[in-house]
């Protein structure tokens, strides 16, 4: 039983870290954008479409909610693999 409970363990671990790679990726695009975004100047601008510039912050502003959703994600998704671990760990320890 301990065998199967690490082997589970390990394809967690390894499912997360991929996960964790995902979410590093999404992050940094996310910076990126911000750091675009932050380099604009807020006054004296001449940009030909002020329509274009809402419509890039908008989308930064949808990739850093993807990203802060994703984040929830995982957490969720680790919270729900731990629990019957946690579980079935709680119960050897009672016998």
């Amino acid at each position: 039983m301990q065998q199967r409970i690490t082997d589970m363990i390990v394809h967690m671990t390894n499912s997360n870290r991929e996960l964790a790679r995902i979410l590093e990726a999404n992050a940094e695009i996310a910076v990126r954008m911000a750091q675009n975004i932050h380099a604009i100047p807020d006054r004296g601008h001449t940009f030909a479409d002020p329509d274009t510039l809402a419509q890039n912050a908008m989308e930064l502003t949808r990739s850093v909610t993807s990203y802060l959703n994703s984040l929830a994600a995982l957490e969720e998704a680790m919270a729900e693999q731990l629990g019957p671990i946690l579980k079935e760990l709680a119960d050897d320890d009672d016998e």
